[in-house]
């Protein structure tokens, strides 16, 4: 697989984890905030449990995109002077 495929599915797999995030990170902060009623037939840990599986699934997706990124993230130093 190329450089350029890798790194469309890296970011269609990085959009899709950010959206159970989202989600769960709505639901805990609104529906959850006490814990005491479940929301969606599941309690506060197994939406904790989404949400942290999501969000380490996309930090690892992130640095996956940086290192594919690498070269231009070097280059920018030189094109700030260069302006």
């Amino acid at each position: 697989m190329n450089k350029i495929k890798l790194n469309m599915w890296v970011n269609i797999i990085a959009f899709l984890a950010l959206i159970p995030i989202i989600v769960s990170s709505i639901v805990l902060f609104f529906k959850l905030a006490s814990g005491i009623n479940p929301f969606l037939g599941m309690n506060k840990a197994l939406w904790v449990k989404i949400h942290n599986y999501f969000g380490w699934t996309f930090i690892g997706l992130i640095l996956i995109h940086i290192l594919l990124h690498i070269g231009w993230i070097k280059c920018i130093p030189s094109m700030m002077k260069s302006k």
